[in-house]
């Protein structure tokens, strides 16, 4: 038995190295390269359809922003609607819907006034059905039933 190692390198000693025939290197780029350009992802048309697609909605979104603001201006002098303040309430609203703030607060008053009132009564008519129902009871108890 040998080695396997030279057994290997015996039998790759017949072969003759054998260059490649002359223009095989620029024939196997050219190749690989029109590969490469028909697998490609995103051609320079691609490119510049995305590019496009994206300065439009840009344009757009900045043209909504001013044309808002337009209307909301046009809206407000065709109505003769007050500009408001950050807080979205009119400065001279102010002193009306504190009236009604006080008013609301009155009202709540009231309700809960109401509510002891109403209590009072449906303790009233319990207590009036208690008797009632206790009447009863001695009724029955005097009559012997």
């Amino acid at each position: 038995m040998t080695d396997p190692e030279k057994e290997m390198e015996a039998f790759l000693s017949r072969f003759r190295r054998k260059l490649p025939p002359p223009g095989f290197k620029e024939q196997l780029l050219r190749r690989l390269e029109e590969r490469r350009k028909l697998e490609r992802a995103m051609t320079p048309a691609m490119w510049k359809i995305a590019f496009t697609c994206l300065a439009l909605i840009v344009i757009f979104l900045v043209a909504n922003v001013f044309i808002n603001r337009t209307e909301g201006r046009h809206l407000s002098a065709l109505l003769n609607i007050k500009p408001t303040t950050e807080t979205g309430i009119v400065q001279e609203d102010i002193l009306f819907i504190q009236a009604e703030i006080q008013e609301l607060v009155s009202l709540e008053k009231s309700l809960q006034i109401l509510k002891g009132l109403s209590n009072q009564k449906d303790e009233a008519r319990k207590r009036s059905i208690k008797d009632y129902l206790n009447l009863l009871n001695m009724k029955e108890e005097f009559n012997g039933s």
